[in-house]
């Protein structure tokens, strides 16, 4: 089953962890979801094996993400 996820936000450090509008995390490399977890007593997300995203941070290390379109007038695609 596959589902279409549309991205609002993505993480400044790492742009292939994006999430949703119902703040839903996942990897759009690999398409699966990132859970919240805790790591010492701190709730977060782990963003690959050696980084670790405090979830009181996460405000302060997201933008909103990029969109690429095709253009078949320019050299490929744009950023919208």
């Amino acid at each position: 089953m596959n589902l279409k996820l549309k991205a609002k936000w993505e993480v400044i450090s790492h742009p292939h962890i994006k999430l949703t509008e119902n703040r839903i995390c996942y990897n759009e490399k690999t398409g699966r979801r990132k859970k919240i977890t805790t790591n010492g007593g701190s709730i977060g997300i782990w963003l690959d094996n050696k980084t670790f995203l405090v979830k009181s941070k996460l405000k302060d290390n997201i933008q909103t993400a990029t969109k690429l379109e095709y253009c078949p007038f320019s050299n490929g695609t744009i950023k919208l």
